[in-house]
């Protein structure tokens, strides 16, 4: 367990030691710490905003992240300290399951999973606070906590619908496979355990406890608007039933994040699949013979009675098929972040594929003092490794993944600057094209930061939350336009230039003609 969770622990020590550098957010960043700063005044009801006009079900990631956010001085490097422990959390859980379900050699092989999942994807990434980045372990620990909790480790049971709750809250995204997941490995459970349901009573009811707690939020704000964020999210789900994207293009996406191939994991969630290459025949070969490993151990498990094992399997099986089935599914364009749990899945279908070979094997791995070298130099190789990505985190001196936008303080600074008086009124805020919103999103986080009570025009609502909305005693507007091909659109007569932050312009003008000029996304 300390060997897997090392290199968590020291990109852990060095975001705390850097969470300064990491003062400005801009885009997605921006956006999650205004939900993380509502959160911490216990204002927060639902997860981070789609471009689909929703929002993600839960907030569960926003109240984990808002102690770290306010011990950092609200600032956004305490979001990346919350990433890194969380991931250090879903981390140590797994191995801990493996370990208290099938034993030492279990936790090894989690350990050896986990350790190879971080090389691939980068240890810089882990503390990305980028909700598709916080689904990935949450996922892989659904499937372990669940084989555990069927092979009778009563705690794990909390645990995985901690996990699970996590993951849907999230990114909803992950329900089809997060559902396969516990179906597989959680109901058989209750149904093996059934005749000693009293020694369950505990574990049950706290899973009871924390899923009402959990899930209080979204169903608060399923009560208080209309039509409430659950219905939107159905009435979408029912628009866009029946999309098919073509089964090459799942593919040439999902295979190497469930096999675990690429070699850059993060890099890649930004772009269009349109801009991947072919999936190659080797990386299928792959595939299939990791599916096929996994379904062979499926059945040794089942012969052999290994719950832990078998659900495991069963749970790489099935994720497996969610994943490609959902992201074949997938509403609009294809893109690799609207899937990237499907790398969680992946760490699920080696750590299954690595029990199978263990158990293989065990039969002519040699015992007593004779297995000691083997077992100590295995152990060894591992700490070495771990040791490695530590080094690998202590050399991630910056947040080039996360990006820190020292422009957007400065624009704030001007801006504040430009507001005068009206610094403590209501400000309305009009995204005038879609370009310039990740600048729009960091001005608006800074400003709150300063104390000023910042509105959006309405069809921004979607991106900024509930609380954003204008309600018509805004005593001033902000104009944010974006340039294309370096020229910016002519803002409205009157308007009084406030300062440039990159492609954004900022303009100050009366708040009912900024209101006139929002042209929407």
């Amino acid at each position: 367990m300390l060997v897997a969770a090392l290199p968590f622990v020291v990109l852990l020590v060095v975001s705390l030691i850097q969470a300064h550098q990491l003062s400005h957010a801009a885009g997605d960043l921006a956006v999650l710490e205004l939900r993380t700063r509502a959160a911490s005044h216990f204002g927060e009801l639902l997860g981070p905003y789609s471009r689909y006009g929703w929002d993600h079900p839960g907030p569960v990631v926003f109240y984990w992240a808002a102690p770290f956010y306010v011990l950092a001085g609200d600032r956004p490097g305490g979001l990346a300290v919350a990433t890194v422990t969380s991931n250090l959390v879903w981390v140590v859980l797994l191995v801990a399951a493996a370990r208290r379900a099938a034993g030492a050699r279990a936790a090894w092989l989690a350990t050896a999973t986990v350790l190879g999942f971080a090389a691939i994807l980068g240890v810089p990434w882990l503390r990305q606070a980028w909700n598709p980045f916080q689904v990935i372990l949450p996922v892989a620990a659904v499937a372990v906590l669940g084989a555990a909790t069927w092979a009778g480790v009563r705690w794990a049971l909390p645990a995985a619908a901690v996990s699970a709750t996590w993951a849907i809250q999230t990114h909803v995204g992950t329900a089809a496979v997060v559902l396969i997941m516990v179906a597989v490995t959680v109901l058989p459970a209750l149904w093996t355990h059934r005749r000693s349901w009293r020694s369950w009573r505990g574990s049950i009811g706290a899973t009871l406890a924390l899923g009402v707690l959990l899930w209080l939020p979204p169903l608060i704000d399923q009560v208080q608007h209309r039509p409430g964020n659950l219905r939107t999210l159905v009435r979408f789900f029912r628009a866009s039933a029946g999309t098919s994207h073509p089964f090459h293009d799942v593919l040439r996406l999902v295979a190497p994040q469930l096999s675990l191939t690429s070699t850059d994991l993060g890099g890649h969630l930004g772009s269009n699949v349109a801009h991947f290459r072919p999936i190659s025949p080797g990386e299928l070969l792959v595939l299939a013979a990791l599916q096929a490993f996994v379904a062979f151990g499926a059945w040794r498990a089942k012969a052999a009675g290994d719950h832990f094992r078998l659900g495991c399997c069963l749970a790489a099986l099935g994720g497996s098929l969610g994943a490609v089935a959902s992201t074949r599914a997938a509403a609009g364009d294809l893109l690799p972040y609207f899937t990237s749990f499907s790398s969680g899945v992946g760490i699920v279908v080696w750590f299954a594929a690595l029990l199978t070979a263990a158990d293989l094997a065990a039969p002519h791995v040699p015992t007593g003092a004779t297995r000691r070298p083997l077992s100590w130099g295995a152990a060894g190789v591992l700490v070495v490794v771990a040791l490695l990505l530590g080094v690998a985190g202590v050399r991630a001196r910056s947040y080039a993944h996360i990006s820190n936008h020292p422009d957007v303080g400065r624009l704030a600074t001007a801006t504040e600057r430009a507001l005068g008086s009206d610094v403590d009124s209501p400000v309305l805020m009009v995204v005038g094209r879609n370009r310039p919103w990740p600048q729009a999103a960091g001005l608006a986080a800074e400003l709150e930061r300063r104390g000023v009570d910042v509105r959006t025009a309405k069809p921004w609502v979607f991106l900024f939350g509930h609380d954003y909305r204008p309600r018509g005693d805004e005593v001033a507007g902000l104009l944010v336009l974006g340039a294309h091909d370096g020229h910016f659109p002519k803002p409205p007569p009157g308007a009084v230039l406030v300062g440039q932050a990159g492609i954004a312009q900022v303009w100050k003008l009366p708040a009912g003609t900024a209101a006139r000029a929002a042209v929407g996304p």
